[in-house]
C-alpha cells in the first residue's frame, strides 16, 4: 500500500488519507461542532464531548468506539491525519491538506 508523509511526521495510508478527508469536509459543511468536538478529542484523549455530540460522534466512522467514562476511542492514525489536517482553535478551526510538502 502507497504511503504519505503527513504534517505531523508519521506515515499514513493515502486512501485512508483521502477517505478522512471526504468525511472531515463534509463534517465541516454539516455540522462544525462535530467537528470542534472530534477536534478536541484528538488534541487530548481525556476530552468528554459536550451534551449529545459523544452520540453523534459515536456513529461517525473516524470513531472507533466510547471509553467508560464517555471520552472517544480514535484509532491513531485518523487522529494522525486529523491533526495534521486542522490549524486554528474553535470556530477559527481551517481544514487543509494533511500531506507534507515537498
Amino acid at each position: 500500500m502507497r504511503t504519505v508523509r503527513l504534517k505531523n511526521g508519521s506515515e499514513e495510508v493515502v486512501s485512508l488519507v483521502l477517505a478522512t478527508r471526504v468525511i472531515l469536509d463534509k463534517m465541516l459543511t454539516d455540522g462544525t461542532m462535530e467537528l470542534y468536538e472530534l477536534v478536541t478529542c484528538c488534541r487530548d484523549e481525556s476530552h468528554i464531548p459536550f451534551g449529545k455530540m459523544k452520540d453523534t460522534l459515536k456513529e461517525s466512522p473516524l470513531v472507533e468506539g466510547v471509553r467508560e467514562d464517555g471520552s472517544l476511542r480514535i484509532h491513531p492514525s485518523i487522529r494522525n491525519i486529523l491533526l495534521s489536517a486542522v490549524t486554528g482553535e474553535g470556530f477559527d478551526m481551517v481544514l487543509r491538506n494533511p500531506v507534507e510538502e515537498k
